[in-house]
């Protein structure tokens, strides 16, 4: 059995953690990914953008503050 530490895991991940940290990305946002696939793919398919926030609120327990944080967020360049 191969059990790792969390000494392990942080040296493992140190380039993305810190990268991540530059960023002002907080890695705990990973809870959100399936939320913005399901906004990008409404908002392809042409819903409207008030549409698809009560349709994800709803869907993941979200407030509406909340879903536009997560939208600005995931779609900023960094």
């Amino acid at each position: 059995c191969n059990i790792m530490k969390v000494f392990d895991v942080l040296t493992f991940a140190e380039p993305i953690i810190k990268k991540l940290l530059e960023a002002n990305i907080n890695p705990k946002d990973v809870q959100y990914l399936e939320l913005f696939s399901e906004y990008q793919r409404l908002s392809s398919e042409g819903h409207k953008t008030t549409y698809i926030e009560a349709v994800l609120c709803e869907e993941f327990d979200i407030g509406k503050t909340k879903f536009y944080e997560i939208i600005k967020s995931f779609s900023s360049q960094i």
